[in-house]
């Protein structure tokens, strides 16, 4: 991750293999956005917290990037005798998946850090993107706005009980995008009177979406558009 002075870093709290970061200076009577990120079938948070985290810190935003939880059966196998926690297979495949769990954590950290609960925001990695093509839209009331990199899945085709902005970042090359999913989620939110924006990246595959969020600063531009909602 990359290090902003003064941010206080805690690992493996609210949750096995999770991250918060808290930008310097935080006070108790100045509550301030957080942005959640979902991990892709990678299994750990470090790579998006790196992505998009310096930034957040930067914008005076809490990050909290939890690991989908192994206790609870957050385990798909790649059919070549590995296996990596998944959201989207967790949601899909495990009979212990739990619907409360992301919330229950996200309350811990509100609990314990100054969080302005109108101004949280969810943002999703390849399989983290997917996985949040459900919960977002099921839990809309929790969240200002979201945002999808190299994924998305409709598996909620129905309107969310709140408007929800979205936005959504992807590759032209890359199959994700190619498949019709992700737009198809953006196709409900517009539908649902939700803003939403969708950038197609000329040329990049899956994981060339993810490196244009350091590399060419789309974390800064996602951002700062999800925090106008």
């Amino acid at each position: 991750m990359g290090a902003v002075s003064g941010t206080t870093v805690r690992s493996g709290w609210p949750c096995a293999g999770c991250i918060v970061e808290v930008p310097g200076g935080t006070r108790a009577s100045r509550p301030i956005p957080m942005v959640v990120l979902l991990h892709g079938d990678e299994g750990a948070p470090g790579q998006i917290a790196t992505a998009v985290g310096p930034v957040a810190l930067r914008r005076r935003m809490i990050v909290f990037a939890p690991q989908c939880p192994t206790a609870l059966g957050c385990r798909l196998e790649d059919g070549a005798g590995a296996s990596t926690n998944s959201w989207w297979g967790w949601l899909q495949y495990s009979r212990s998946y739990s619907d409360a769990w992301l919330g229950d954590q996200i309350e811990r950290v509100e609990s314990t850090y100054p969080v302005d609960r109108r101004r949280v925001y969810l943002v999703g990695w390849s399989g983290g993107a997917d996985y949040l093509g459900w919960y977002a839209l099921e839990h809309s009331a929790a969240f200002a706005g979201v945002a999808f990199v190299s994924g998305g899945v409709p598996y909620h085709p129905s309107c969310p009980s709140t408007r929800l902005a979205g936005y959504f970042l992807l590759g032209s090359a890359d199959p994700r995008y190619q498949s019709g999913q992700p737009v198809a989620v953006n196709s409900i939110l517009a539908r649902c009177g939700g803003t939403t924006r969708l950038v197609v990246l000329p040329g990049l595959d899956h994981t060339g979406a993810m490196l244009a969020l350091s590399n060419s600063g789309y974390a800064t531009r996602m951002l700062a558009w999800l925090t106008k909602h």
